[in-house]
């Protein structure tokens, strides 16, 4: 069996939980991890920094230990597609990124730990934030920024192909002119 890396095993679940679109469920997750999301309602969160905070969180740790249902009800409408059952592909495809994300990071999914949430480049209406965990940047990921938008009353991820752990980028090196 070829390993899978992060980054591919998230295109593959990113792919399978978009065609999954599923109502709630109140099923454990697959690895038997508590699924409890923030005992705030994500429909009730405001548009504030704080709100903001509170919602990045919630996806990241839907992804961690939550189930296809909560992924979806945590990125907020504009991610879920048109309801329906959670399917055993989608399942599958989420189990593949918790090992992708247990491989890279050496922590079992369910046993990474959420520090907090920063946020940049904010207005009423949009903002970027990151989440925080317990593990070093090379194993977290050094650009895990989600884009968020706030409509229909709450924050809502942007870009639903993008996911809150495992990001990483690189900037342009700068070369200073050789002095003849």
């Amino acid at each position: 069996m070829t390993a899978v890396s992060l980054r591919d095993a998230s295109v593959v679940a990113v792919a399978l939980l978009t065609l999954a679109g599923c109502s709630s469920s109140s099923r454990p997750a697959a690895n038997g991890a508590s699924t409890s999301l923030p005992s705030v309602s994500l429909k009730t969160v405001p548009d504030t920094p704080g709100g903001l905070r509170e919602v990045a969180q919630a996806y990241a740790r839907a992804y961690l230990v939550g189930t296809i249902s909560d992924i979806n009800e945590a990125a907020g409408p504009s991610c879920a597609s048109t309801p329906s059952q959670p399917n055993k592909q989608a399942e599958a495809g989420l189990e593949q990124l918790r090992a992708g994300i247990t491989r890279e990071t050496g922590v079992a999914a369910n046993s990474i730990k959420i520090r907090g949430a920063a946020v940049r480049n904010y207005t009423p209406s949009s903002a970027d934030a990151e989440v925080q965990y317990d593990l070093p940047i090379a194993k977290a990921g050094n650009d895990n920024w989600i884009s968020y938008k706030f409509g229909a009353g709450r924050w809502q991820v942007a870009d639903c192909t993008l996911l809150p752990i495992g990001g990483s980028s690189s900037s342009a090196t700068f070369t200073a002119p050789s002095s003849r």
